[in-house]
């Protein structure tokens, strides 16, 4: 039988790694795929490795080239791929053993909000979508999960397309399945990965795809590990920027003249400066955490400059923090997880870089801190923490079901708790059968019933629900958040003396 996934494995140096990866496809509860693993020039023994698994099974072949990166070595695989789907795979992560069976599944349904057949103005890709998304765990380099309870990277909507990308990249490679006629549609010329691009190149292609119409409906479950390596980014930082700059500025130049699919998007310039500074500031604390030695901030203020912004935000530098030291140094941002004054002292140095160049006011050092804490606290606790305020034996009704939401119905579930779940985007929502049916956000509610509003932002549902006197989920998130700002708070690196 035909595969009906081909998974695309670009190998470069990954020996150590490539046999787990290959293993956790030969686990997979779907048979019939196909890894294409592309040898992109490696200098080690993993193709021998690949080689011997593949006489053995003859669903893994290997292909050969000289070495080009990544995005050369996805093209290669594409171009031998015959599958009805594709889904890229690399070398030093791996599959659970549900997670293509579920990506498939959750590709082949109809768009929640695009069930209709051809391209829409708002971008849906017909009766069948052909793209999916899903949740993801985070590993360490030894593969051991990261935090206390092992940390989740999920969904982020329950659909995404091209407005939602043009804020940031939604998904991980691996953790995303596409339908491959999605690449090569009629009348228009194949997409390929721009070999051109050293970092990135992923998140170009979904814009790309993305401006012909592609949507991705999303899978509420972890299909994937992610090993989180210690980064090695590129010496060259402005260079690592303007990358990053030209990639999203060409995506809003292609939204704007995509006609009536523009017309459905934010594409204005504000938009689009405020997501440059964004990413500029991410890539600069990962530079600041890797090499506090070179004047990331003064690079920084370079490019914020040319994205015409005049200030941090310290939101959003407590944001960029926490992912800079899951990415940059592969660690777990919890300041309650572990040693945290390698990482804390290097970020605040960077802050007060910051703060000399006139780009942060000192008092930002602490809301940045509080939002680097609100980030990192674990969202389990969280839930956890939420359903111990429900009395005993009382209904329980708990509104908004989007990420927060569906966490907490998960816990409640293992701890055999029965609840009634609610969002007036019941048709959108995925989460566990055992949940029972998502009904539409309205009165009225069992007797006696603990309310629970779920969303960080519920100010509207407040007002609406305030009589019931609801447990609300941000309070209590920001009460166990406050322990993580202690211990981020104790011991401050001092601030450079002003002139």
């Amino acid at each position: 039988m035909n595969p009906q996934i081909d998974v695309i494995v670009p190998l470069y140096n990954s020996a150590a790694t490539i046999g787990e990866t290959i293993a956790s496809l030969q686990a997979q509860s779907l048979a019939h795929w196909r890894a294409i693993v592309v040898n992109d020039g490696s200098r080690d023994n993993g193709p021998e490795i690949v080689e011997k698994l593949a006489s053995s099974d003859h669903r893994v072949i290997l292909v050969h080239r000289d070495n080009g990166g990544l995005a050369a070595a996805r093209n290669t695989g594409l171009d031998h791929a015959s599958a009805e789907y594709i889904h890229f795979l690399d070398a030093d992560d791996w599959m659970l053993p549900r997670g293509l069976e579920l990506l498939l599944q959750t590709a082949s349904v109809r768009s929640p909000t695009h069930g209709g057949g051809g391209n829409s103005a708002s971008g849906a890709t017909g009766p069948t979508g052909g793209a999916a998304y899903a949740a993801y765990e985070f590993h360490d380099a030894r593969g051991r999960p990261l935090g206390q309870r092992g940390r989740l990277c999920p969904i982020s909507e329950p659909e995404v397309g091209l407005n939602d990308l043009l804020e940031h990249n939604r998904f991980a490679s691996h953790a995303h399945l596409l339908r491959r006629d999605l690449l090569a549609p009629a009348k228009s010329a194949p997409l390929r990965f721009d070999e051109a691009l050293r970092v990135v190149e992923d998140y170009d292609m979904w814009l790309r795809l993305a401006a012909r119409g592609v949507r991705w409906v999303a899978l509420d479950q972890p299909v994937a590990a992610y090993r989180v390596r210690p980064a090695s980014l590129s010496k060259d930082f402005s260079l690592m920027c303007r990358t990053v700059q030209r990639v999203v500025s060409d995506a809003y130049q292609r939204a704007r003249q995509a006609g009536s699919v523009g017309q459905q998007i934010d594409t204005s310039e504000p938009r689009k400066n405020k997501v440059l500074g964004r990413l500029a500031l991410e890539l600069a604390t990962q530079a600041a955490l890797l090499d506090n030695t070179a004047d990331k901030a003064r690079a920084l203020q370079i490019f914020m400059a040319a994205a015409g912004l005049k200030v941090i935000d310290p939101v959003a530098a407590g944001v960029a923090a926490f992912w800079a030291v899951l990415f940059a140094l592969g660690l777990d941002p919890d300041p309650l997880s572990g040693p945290m004054t390698r990482w804390r002292d290097a970020i605040v140095q960077f802050w007060y870089g910051c703060i000399e160049l006139g780009w942060m006011e000192p008092n930002h050092i602490s809301p940045a801190l509080g939002a680097l804490a609100m980030q990192a606290v674990d969202q389990i606790a969280i839930a956890d923490a939420v359903l111990a305020r429900c009395p005993p034996g009382k209904p329980i009704v708990l509104i908004g079901m989007g990420n927060n939401g569906r966490l907490i119905a998960r816990r409640a579930i293992d701890k055999n708790m029965v609840v009634d779940c609610r969002d007036d985007r019941a048709h959108l929502v995925n989460v566990s059968p055992r949940a029972g049916p998502i009904r539409p956000t309205m009165l009225p509610f069992p007797e006696g019933s603990s309310v629970i509003l779920s969303p960080q932002n519920d100010a509207p549902l407040l007002a609406r629900f305030k009589p019931l006197q609801p447990i609300r989920y941000s309070g209590v998130r920001e009460q166990v958040a406050q322990r993580a700002v202690s211990a981020l708070h104790v011991a401050l690196p001092e601030a450079p003396a002003r002139d």
